[in-house]
């Protein structure tokens, strides 16, 4: 009787045991963890992502959020449709491009998007040493331009080839824009070219450590860029932006944006949208210019592509007219 009671009790706990551990296995498998594709730390997106990424986790309960370094705008589309990745901030460019099935990509993704963020603006620095004052001059000098199959490098081919200067005639180097800003602080390379928010800390760096000059995009050149980026635009970055800067100058402009997985669910998508528009004085935290773009209103600026649904539930909550080009 007492080897039966053993036997018994010892069976008891087993089960006790058991569901304890399928209990708390099913709970961490009920959790939901949210990867946000950024790019290089050198720029925006990756603290942006981030001060969401803490949003989410704050906020969400049962989501586990996580900014993630990555090669940028494409590998972030990429990562989306092979269901490694949640949220990628991306480039205008980036989005139309995978949405559409063009180049660098090779099909149509399965992406919607989920807002837009802020501004980019093509920065081109050269250093003033090297005596460049248009992109013209960029003539023979070693200039650096993102990697191929980013959206950053097609954009900059048209740029300067909508000023007379194809690859050739220079010595290109596709590079980081880590890398770039290195170079430029060590005089290896003479300029670079890239896609950031103004005051992006990579670029306060150089201008804090060389006496650059920021370059102007030439009225004359406008037509033949906006031909192959319809979503692009002249703007300006201020006077004062960066050390050294006197007046405005005009560059290409477009709003940067997020995309998620068109089948992504429509609560989750509802619920960060909530929480980062909610909230966005942390993101303001962050960068005070980018965090003060997060309102309903500016979420529907210069996306190329139709909204996920759950982006379009709370911002028409927030009384935003969805355009039809924007509905799904």
């Amino acid at each position: 009787m007492m080897k039966k009671n053993g036997i018994t009790k010892g069976f008891g706990v087993t089960v006790v045991v058991f569901c304890m551990i399928f209990c708390f296995t099913d709970v961490a498998l009920a959790k939901k963890y949210v990867s946000i594709g950024t790019a290089s730390a050198g720029g925006i997106f990756y603290p942006l992502g981030g001060g969401i990424a803490n949003l989410i986790n704050k906020n969400l309960e049962g989501v586990q959020a996580v900014a993630e370094v990555s090669g940028g705008s494409v590998a972030n589309i990429r990562g989306i449709a092979e269901g490694t990745m949640e949220i990628g901030m991306c480039t205008p460019a980036a989005i139309y491009s995978g949405y559409h099935g063009e180049k660098p990509f090779d099909k149509k993704m399965p992406i919607l998007g989920l807002c837009s963020m802020y501004p980019g603006y093509m920065h081109i620095f050269a250093l003033k040493k090297s005596n460049v004052k248009t992109i013209s001059d960029l003539k023979g000098k070693k200039v650096a331009f993102n990697r191929p199959g980013t959206t950053d490098y097609d954009i900059s081919i048209i740029i300067f080839e909508a000023h007379g200067v194809k690859q050739g005639d220079m010595n290109l180097k596709t590079i980081t824009v880590s890398d770039a800003v290195t170079a430029m602080k060590d005089e290896q390379i003479d300029a670079c070219i890239y896609s950031m928010g103004t005051g992006a800390s990579a670029f306060l760096d150089l201008s804090a450590s060389r006496d650059v000059v920021l370059l102007p995009i030439e009225t004359s050149a406008h037509q033949k860029i906006f031909e192959k980026f319809p979503y692009y635009y002249i703007n300006k970055i201020a006077a004062g932006t960066y050390k050294g800067m006197d007046k405005d100058v005009d560059v290409m402009t477009s709003m940067y944006g997020s995309v998620v997985h068109k089948d992504a669910d429509k609560k989750l998508v509802y619920n960060i949208m909530k929480t980062i528009y909610e909230n966005k004085n942390e993101l303001e935290a962050i960068h005070k210019e980018v965090g003060q773009y997060f309102t309903p209103e500016n979420a529907i600026k210069g996306m190329p592509i139709p909204l996920h649904p759950g982006s379009i539930e709370y911002l028409k909550e927030k009384g935003v007219k969805i355009p039809n080009k924007l509905m799904p």
